[in-house]
């Protein structure tokens, strides 16, 4: 009896095993972002002791989008070397998307300067170094970047994003008033940078591509 269920077994493992490395297809890994590796991601969303854990801690009222999921990951990367007093690192989930929503808090804004610094001196899991106000990078991945003087948010994503709602979110939701940076790079586009107009209170692209 057991021999004749066994084809029917095998075919069936296989057709799991196929759907979810379709699945997997449509997330970004978190290897991608930093210079460190991670086990499988639907893996981890199920393991709280491992890298990722299911998050209820991000207030996620002032972001306009519909968020499926929210993932909060544990991993280490290349930003939490500098000296911070709280770091936060989260995966959205949504139906055909998935984000990276990063936070870094520092006493000073010497020390947040330094972290911004140094991670343009190494972007990205190539380590390739952006001079200030270049736009000569760019990624297949969406980066946007808020430097503040006590405070760096980091959002990456596959899809480009709208800035109006990430400026907002992070306006709102950690006070957050002024940037000492901000810098954009849509997928597959080159890097920008924007400044505050304080007047009409708006962010402006200073070098636009």
């Amino acid at each position: 009896m057991i021999n004749s269920y066994f084809p029917y077994l095998f075919i069936l493992s296989i057709f799991l095993f196929s759907c979810s490395k379709n699945q997997e297809s449509k997330f970004i890994k978190y290897s991608e972002i930093g210079d460190t590796k991670i086990k499988d991601k639907n893996k981890n969303k199920q393991d709280s002791t491992g890298n990722y854990e299911m998050d209820i801690t991000l207030n996620t009222k002032y972001l306009e989008l519909d968020i499926d999921t929210i993932i909060k990951i544990k991993e280490p990367e290349f930003m939490d070397r500098f000296k911070n007093y709280k770091a936060e690192k989260f995966l959205l989930l949504r139906n055909k998307d998935s984000i990276y929503f990063k936070t870094w808090y520092y006493d000073d804004s010497s020390s947040a300067l330094n972290a911004f610094y140094n991670l343009l001196d190494c972007f990205g899991k190539n380590c390739i170094p952006i001079e200030l106000y270049s736009n000569t990078y760019r990624d297949q991945h969406y980066h946007l970047i808020f430097i503040s003087d006590h405070a760096i948010f980091w959002i990456k994503a596959n899809e480009n994003q709208k800035i109006n709602i990430w400026e907002h979110f992070v306006k709102e939701e950690f006070s957050i008033r002024e940037y000492r940076y901000v810098t954009e790079q849509k997928s597959n586009e080159n890097i920008n940078w924007l400044e505050q107009n304080f007047r009409t209170n708006t962010l402006n692209y200073i070098n636009l591509e």
